[in-house]
């Protein structure tokens, strides 16, 4: 979905026109990372235990949309995964977003390049009353 909106908003505001088949190459191109990523992760077994009173959703008063973000660091190869989320009061998804960023050096970029993204998507969106959640 984020390469039809990308091609939507180039083509809107820079006149810019992308073929369909490229925007799917794209799409699959990031779906396929993925899957690579995904099969190559292997949790260690401290790492895969999850403290289930930690992982606690709250959600923001109206009319403020809550933005939570994350951010994972591949110092192996350079790269950044980030992931962004935007729900309402009610916890109703009204936008998520991944992303792979490259040349990438270090968590601390990563994080902030997580905050920085779910900052652009949130005025991309229209969202202006917002509260920015992250874990770092």
């Amino acid at each position: 979905m984020y390469h039809v909106w990308a091609r939507r908003n180039a083509l809107i505001f820079q006149n810019q026109f992308s073929q369909p088949g490229a925007v799917f190459a794209r799409a699959q191109s990031e779906l396929n990372l993925f899957r690579e990523y995904n099969s190559a992760y292997k949790p260690s077994e401290e790492g895969s235990k999850c403290n289930r009173s930690a992982a606690y959703w709250k959600p923001p008063t109206q009319p403020l949309v809550k933005v939570n973000f994350d951010a994972a660091f591949d110092k192996t190869n350079g790269r950044i995964g980030l992931g962004i989320v935007i729900r309402d009061h009610g916890g109703n998804l009204k936008a998520s977003l991944t992303a792979i960023i490259d040349n990438a050096i270090s968590a601390f970029q990563a994080e902030g390049q997580a905050l920085f993204r779910a900052m652009e998507l949130s005025l991309e969106l229209g969202f202006h009353h917002v509260i920015f959640e992250g874990d770092a």
